[in-house]
């Protein structure tokens, strides 16, 4: 059953099953159950997941980000899925060098339908055209495949790299980064 939520202040629809609200408080609440019924799958590969998860954090968590917003600062968003949020997708926005660093998580049930990979192109259309991002980075775990986006009509060229270490489940591990810019020619 689809969620009774207030209208967001901002929408990107993505199609028609799949569409990025603003991550408001109203938010804080649904994206709680699904990271407690999750929990297990986002501590082997989200760092921030490590810890203990309250509805508190989350919300203050929620409360920063929608700081940032007002401020150009970030794009937070949760993901809503056939009427239901099962994760996230943000960006923290630099608007001085014109680049924007992509994070995201979906319920471990949201995998393997192109949720995130829908989700990213969205967002990273939108950063484009309305904050005038150049370059957008995202980072993962080498060992987390599904977690990799591709830019794929996003219309952003790809190139990526390797770092040495990301924390994951309490390991040090490899990290892969993602990086897009516009095809238009943005340097």
């Amino acid at each position: 059953m689809a969620e009774s939520a207030p209208t967001p202040a901002f929408t990107l629809r993505v199609d028609d099953d799949l569409e990025l609200v603003l991550r408001e408080v109203w938010t804080a609440v649904p994206l709680a159950r699904v990271i407690a019924d999750h929990l297990e799958h986002l501590r082997a590969w989200e760092p921030w997941a490590q810890g203990e998860q309250t509805l508190e954090g989350l919300t203050a968590f929620t409360r920063s980000q929608l700081a940032a917003w007002l401020d150009g600062r970030s794009v937070p968003t949760a993901v809503r899925w056939r009427g239901e949020l099962v994760g996230a997708v943000g960006a923290s926005v630099d608007a001085w060098t014109g680049t924007a660093e992509l994070g995201y998580w979906v319920a471990a049930d949201a995998q393997g339908h192109g949720v995130v990979t829908r989700s990213c192109a969205a967002l990273v259309d939108h950063l484009v055209a309305a904050h005038g991002v150049g370059r957008v980075e995202a980072r993962c775990c080498v060992g987390n495949t599904a977690a990799a986006p591709s830019p794929s009509g996003s219309g952003c060229a790809s190139t990526a790299s390797c770092r040495p270490r990301c924390r994951c489940a309490g390991d040090a591990r490899t990290s892969r980064s993602t990086g897009w810019r516009p095809s238009t020619g943005a340097p």
